[in-house]
């Protein structure tokens, strides 16, 4: 699997989920993409305007992931390193951290919420290079 897809693949689906519970409200983001539609029916009347809304949700999602891209592309022309076990790492830490009340809770704050993501999930010790610890980080 390439690199864009890996990202788009694992981490756009997870901020997909993170911008609808931020729009839809907490638990809505634990749905899966074929109800997506289903939870946009109470606010959109339109089944058109729902597929559309289901869509720019994606699309929003995959262009988050695809920030990331240049990023990693670096860390592996610096080095030899497993993207594809940081990438799974950062989505394990986005399924069990974030979500919108954690992120409006702290004001949106990256410093605060880098802190809080180190403290209660930190790398497995030696699982990870240094190079990927550092790629992890600055993801």
């Amino acid at each position: 699997m390439t690199l864009p897809d890996l990202l788009i693949l694992n981490l756009g689906a997870r901020f997909t989920k993170l911008l609808i519970e931020a729009w839809l409200g907490k638990g809505a983001g634990n749905t899966t993409a074929g109800d997506i539609v289903d939870l946009f029916k109470a606010r959109i009347q339109s089944t058109a305007d729902q597929k559309k809304a289901q869509r720019e949700f994606e699309e929003l999602g995959d262009r988050m992931a695809r920030g990331l891209l240049l990023l990693f592309e670096n860390a592996v022309k610096q080095g030899h390193l497993d993207t594809e076990a940081v990438v799974l790492a950062l989505e394990t830490t986005l399924a069990k951290m974030i979500n919108s009340p954690f992120l409006i809770q702290r004001d949106l704050d990256a410093g605060i919420i880098l802190a809080e993501l180190r403290m209660s999930q930190p790398l497995p010790f030696g699982q990870f290079s240094q190079a990927e610890e550092d790629l992890y980080e600055r993801a």
